[in-house]
């Protein structure tokens, strides 16, 4: 078995959506020695796991931040 993406969670740095039920994704990596087929769709796949995540535990939504300059 190998780690081919990794996602961080934490409470939302905006005080205004940190109210307890709103998780924020912070970070997502993803391995890029691995071959483009296990590579591909690896952050979609990390950001739909997050959510289900949050679903299982008790909170209502997960929010995350692209800059400008990035896909996605």
């Amino acid at each position: 078995m190998h780690l081919v993406a990794v996602a961080m969670l934490g409470r939302p740095v905006s005080r205004v959506l940190d109210n307890g039920k709103t998780l924020e994704v912070t970070r997502v990596a993803v391995d890029n020695n691995m071959p483009k087929v296990i590579r591909m769709n690896a952050c979609s796949k990390l950001y739909g796991a997050c959510c289900k995540w949050a679903k299982r535990n008790g909170y209502d939504s997960v929010i995350t931040y692209t800059l400008e300059h990035e896909h996605g």
